[in-house]
């Protein structure tokens, strides 16, 4: 009884609609419907302006970090980093260059990877060891893992948790 009883009434109410019958009820759902819609289409709109300027600030960021370093580059040619590629078994070209912008070596490159060390006198058990640590960034792909954690940051832009998590995997990958 119960269950044809509410059918009938939302077919009732369906036809009140459809023949322009309606009553309090149904203008107030409409209503409702309405204001739910144009919230949900802002929080869209909002999200996805928001991905787009986060997306564009690592994009920017990444350029102007490729045009500041690339007149101060000077490559490398380092039999002890030959070696310790060889060692790590990597056949793929990795260039060494020196670059003045910077305080520490680090890794960057996703098509062409490029290892930038500073203009520091290091000792050969320290060029070993810098070398050794920055060819298995490489040869862990870690790169691309920071892809992930800024693409995970673009998408979840509203989420303080998402940049803590990056800030603690990026630690992780530099230690590990």
């Amino acid at each position: 009884g119960n269950a044809n009883e509410n059918t009938s009434e939302i077919n009732q109410d369906l036809n009140e609609v459809s023949n322009g019958n309606t009553n309090e009820n149904t203008n107030e759902i409409a209503w409702v419907n309405s204001k739910q819609i144009k919230l949900i289409n802002f929080i869209q709109i909002v999200w996805i302006a928001g991905m787009v300027i986060s997306f564009l600030f690592y994009l920017i960021n990444f350029i102007i970090f490729k045009i500041k370093i690339k007149g101060h580059l000077e490559k490398m040619n380092s039999k002890l980093f030959e070696q310790i590629k060889s060692e790590l078994n990597i056949k793929r070209n990795v260039n060494l260059c020196k670059c003045s912008l910077i305080n520490s070596p680090v890794f960057v490159g996703f098509v062409s990877p490029i290892i930038l060390m500073p203009y520091t006198n290091y000792a050969d058990e320290e060029l070993k060891l810098i070398y050794k640590h920055e060819l298995t960034h490489f040869k862990r792909m870690d790169v691309w893992y920071k892809l992930i954690l800024v693409i995970a940051s673009v998408v979840h832009w509203f989420n303080p948790l998402v940049y803590l998590m990056r800030r603690y995997a990026s630690k992780d990958i530099e230690y590990t």
